[in-house]
């Protein structure tokens, strides 16, 4: 019996459950599947395996940096196939060419891509009254998540290359916003900018518990600290349970980047949205 590796990040569950209808879809083709979260330390020996696949949802129109970490650590493929999936709530972007190109280099073998709708709790979009994409990934987006998984294994056994179409660049704001939050300046700058507020924190620890990177200690009084290792994410800020916590994401800077995104989305017929309040780390539809 064939093996496969799915590693995947999932911040939010959405991903994690694509990974999961991936994996019906090819074990019913009689392939041993096993999932791997990428947060976990120690990674399974490629060599017991025939292909990986990697999983992961899309933040500021690329992969998120841990993602990347990874997949720069893993060793030479050797000519390991591999496929790609990502969630998305409004752009894909262009993290599948990232990725892509990294794996080549490593010596993989396309033999697939796709992409899959997610729920999209962005605070920057929360904030602003709206969530789009909100009950994805739908029955639909799962079923053809099923049938991605058996054309991968239909690729493989006849020894397939995907004809892997290059993503095409969103336009010039969308690519202004992606150079502005490369990790350089989230892990030098932006990072040690956010503030959980003094009148506001209850030092519940929440943030620390829910980063994925482990990149928020405790400070004096329990409040929370942040490091250099954020993927800017923004967990923490829409998860607090009392919005004590402040971010780039709340600059005025930041203000017509969002507004701009917003409107574009509210005016895109295929991408669905519902109304919103957020407050104290709770997103309620109106």
């Amino acid at each position: 019996m064939k093996k496969v590796l799915i590693a995947y990040f999932s911040q939010g569950g959405t991903t994690l459950s694509i990974s999961r209808r991936i994996e019906k879809g090819m074990s019913e083709k009689q392939f041993a599947v096993d999932l791997f979260n990428i947060t976990d330390d120690v990674l399974p020996d490629l060599n017991a395996y025939d292909i990986i696949g990697l999983g992961f949802p899309v933040y500021f129109y690329r992969p998120p940096f841990n993602v990347m970490q990874f997949i720069r650590k893993l060793p030479d493929l050797k000519g390991m196939a591999f496929f790609l999936f990502s969630l998305y709530g409004t752009k894909p972007g262009t993290s599948m060419n990232t990725v892509n190109k990294v794996l080549r280099r490593k010596g993989g073998r396309n033999i697939g891509s796709g992409k899959f709708k997610g729920a999209d709790y962005f605070i920057g979009y929360i904030k602003r009254g709206f969530l789009f994409s909100p009950d994805s990934p739908t029955e639909a987006e799962m079923e053809s998540a099923y049938r991605f998984a058996q054309e991968i294994v239909d690729n493989w056994e006849k020894k397939l290359s995907a004809d892997y179409a290059k993503d095409r660049s969103d336009g010039v704001i969308f690519s202004l916003e992606s150079l502005m939050t490369k990790e350089l300046f989230v892990k030098n700058i932006y990072s040690r900018l956010f503030k959980a507020q003094k009148d506001k924190c209850t030092s519940c620890g929440l943030c620390v518990r829910i980063c994925p990177t482990g990149n928020i200690g405790i400070k004096d009084k329990g409040r929370p600290d942040w490091g250099n290792n954020c993927l800017f994410c923004f967990y923490c800020e829409m998860k607090c349970p009392v919005d004590a916590i402040k971010s780039p994401i709340d600059w005025p800077l930041m203000a017509p980047f969002m507004a701009y995104n917003v409107r574009q989305a509210r005016g895109d017929s295929g991408i669905e949205k519902v109304k919103v309040i957020h407050s104290r780390g709770k997103t309620t539809r109106l």
